[in-house]
């Protein structure tokens, strides 16, 4: 079973002030078919999938974080100062976690979604 949601409410304000332009074609930013609702379908396996990643995310990352401070190569031979490798090391793990953040986010939203649904049905 799948269900919509809403990915970017931007888009849809977008395609409003389309719509109501003077020339009156009617067509969406993307130049596709008049009238595309800029939903996304989601299933739940596929909402549940976005959120285990997201939770893996937050499992694995942080473990290496801690392998990354503990490594020699991180800090300068004083052991006071961080080197190069602990800054980019830091970013990617930083952005990893913003990502399966995000994702998780998703997968959230899309249950939810879902869940509207099928109590709006019955």
């Amino acid at each position: 079973m799948a269900f919509r949601i809403v990915v970017v409410r931007r888009l849809e304000r977008l395609q409003g002030d389309v719509r109501n332009s003077r020339d009156g074609a009617g067509t969406d930013l993307a130049g596709s078919e008049p009238g595309h609702t800029f939903y996304v379908v989601v299933s739940r396996r596929w909402a549940v999938f976005l959120v285990l990643v997201g939770v893996w995310s937050w499992v694995i990352w942080p473990r290496f974080a801690v392998a990354i401070w503990n490594d020699d190569r991180s800090w300068t031979s004083g052991g006071s100062t961080p080197t190069s490798f602990l800054w980019i090391h830091a970013l990617l793990i930083a952005v990893s976690l913003a990502i399966g953040t995000a994702v998780a986010v998703l997968g959230i939203r899309a249950w939810l979604a879902g869940r509207k649904q099928l109590t709006a049905r019955k």
